[in-house]
C-alpha cells in the first residue's frame, strides 16, 4: 500500500515537473523570439532602401544588416504569419523603431522621400527656405555649408574670398532632388555639391582651357560667376550664349570696359543684406563688393547656383561684337544687343518707347 503511494506521489511530481519544462522552454522560445525582432542599440537612423521585386528573405537579410533587428531567425516566418506584402521603397528607420511598427509600413509603401527643387539661380538662402518648407533642418544645412571640408576636385579650386557671402554658392545644382525625411544635412549639402561635381568631370578640360586674352585662367570659380550673372541676366535660353559673350568681351577690353555694369550683382548683395535697399538703382549706388558699376572685374563670387544651361553657355560663350545689352521691355523678355555706348543710348530709347506703347496696349485690354 506504502509502495503504491509512493509511486502515485512520484508519478505527480514527473507531471509537475513536466508541466514546469514545457512552460520554461516556451518562455526561452519566446525570449529567443522577442529578442531577436528587437532593434539593436544604434544612434543614428538608418535608411533602407527596397529595391523592386526583392524577396521576402532578401528584405529580411537588409533588416538585419541595417541593424533593425537583432537576428533574422524567425523574421521571415512573422512577415509570412502577418501576411505582409513589402512595398518597394525608401524607408528611414529611426534607433528605436520596432518592426512590429516598421513592417506596416513596408508594407502599406510609406515611403519616407521627399522631393526637393533647387531652380536655376536659387540662392543658399533660398535653397535653406525651401528645405525648411519640406521639414528639413535648414540651418543645420547652412551650418555644414559652412564647416564643409573639401572633397570633391573642384572644391579644392575654390579660393577662399572673405567679402563672398558663402563660399559654396554657385556649386549647389539646381534639379529636383529625392531626399529621405530627417536627412542629415551634410548628406544632403554632399549631394547636391556632387551633382555638380559630376558636370565638372563631365567638362574639366573645358573648364581648363578657358581663358582671358591676357592668358589669365577662369578657373572653377570664374565660369560659375558668369553663368551665375547669365542666369539672372536673361531671362530666354537662346540669349544664354550671347550675353555670355557680351561679358566676355568686356572681361577681355579691360581698358575700355573695367566695370562689367550687371544690375544682378548688386540685387543679388542686397538680397543678402536683408534688402536693405528698396529699389535695384539704391543698391547700386551703396552695394561695394559686389557692385560691378563700381567694382572691376568679377564679383567675389558667383551671385546664385546657376544651371546646366547657363553653365554651357559660359563655356561656350557666342562669338560677337557686343560689350552693351539692355531689355527691350515690349513683353518679350529680349534684349537689344549693341557694339557701342552711342548704339546703347538708342537702344535704350527703344526700350522706354517700347515701354509706352506696352503699358498703352495692357491699359486698352
Amino acid at each position: 500500500m506504502i509502495i503504491l503511494e509512493g509511486a502515485g506521489v512520484m508519478k505527480h511530481w514527473r507531471v509537475i515537473y513536466s508541466f514546469i519544462l514545457v512552460i520554461a522552454w516556451l518562455g526561452l522560445g519566446y525570449f529567443y523570439f522577442a529578442y531577436s525582432l528587437d532593434p539593436p542599440k544604434r544612434d543614428k537612423d538608418v535608411v533602407i532602401d527596397i529595391p523592386p521585386n526583392t524577396s521576402t528573405d532578401k528584405v529580411v537579410q537588409m533588416l538585419k544588416e541595417q541593424k533593425v533587428v537583432n537576428q533574422d531567425w524567425f523574421l521571415s516566418f512573422y512577415i509570412k504569419y502577418k501576411n505582409y506584402e513589402i512595398k518597394a521603397g525608401t524607408y528611414h528607420v529611426k534607433p528605436n523603431e520596432h518592426v512590429y511598427y516598421l513592417l506596416p509600413r513596408l508594407a502599406k509603401g510609406k515611403e519616407d522621400r521627399v522631393h526637393v527643387t533647387v531652380v536655376p539661380g536659387a540662392t543658399i538662402p533660398e535653397i535653406a527656405n525651401s528645405l525648411k518648407a519640406k521639414g528639413f533642418d535648414s540651418e543645420g544645412f547652412l551650418k555644414a555649408l559652412k564647416n564643409r571640408q573639401p572633397k570633391y576636385e573642384f572644391e579644392k579650386e575654390i579660393p577662399d574670398n572673405p567679402d563672398a557671402y558663402h563660399k559654396l554658392e554657385g556649386y549647389l545644382m539646381p534639379q529636383t532632388y529625392l531626399l529621405t525625411k530627417g536627412q542629415n544635412p551634410e548628406e544632403i549639402v554632399d549631394q547636391m555639391l556632387g551633382e555638380f561635381d559630376k558636370y565638372h568631370q563631365k567638362n574639366k578640360e573645358k573648364f581648363r582651357s578657358i581663358k582671358l586674352q591676357n592668358g589669365k585662367p577662369l578657373g572653377v570659380s570664374g565660369v560659375v560667376s558668369i553663368a551665375s550673372m547669365i542666369q539672372k541676366e536673361a531671362f530666354k535660353q537662346e540669349e544664354y550664349p550671347l550675353i555670355a559673350g557680351v561679358i566676355y568681351n568686356r572681361l577681355n577690353n579691360p581698358s575700355t570696359y573695367p566695370y562689367l555694369n550687371i544690375d544682378a550683382t548688386s540685387v543679388f548683395a542686397n538680397k543678402m543684406e536683408g534688402n536693405k535697399y528698396k529699389t535695384p538703382y539704391d543698391a547700386i549706388q551703396n552695394i561695394k563688393q559686389y557692385n560691378t558699376y563700381k567694382s572691376k572685374g568679377l564679383p567675389p563670387g558667383p551671385i546664385g547656383n546657376p544651371g546646366e544651361a547657363t553653365l554651357n553657355a559660359a563655356l561656350n560663350p557666342d562669338k560677337h561684337v557686343y560689350c552693351f545689352y539692355t531689355a527691350r521691355l515690349d513683353g518679350s523678355n529680349l534684349h537689344y544687343f549693341a557694339k557701342t555706348l552711342k548704339e546703347q543710348s538708342q537702344n535704350n530709347e527703344r526700350a522706354k518707347a517700347n515701354l509706352e506703347k506696352f503699358r498703352k496696349n495692357n491699359k486698352s485690354n
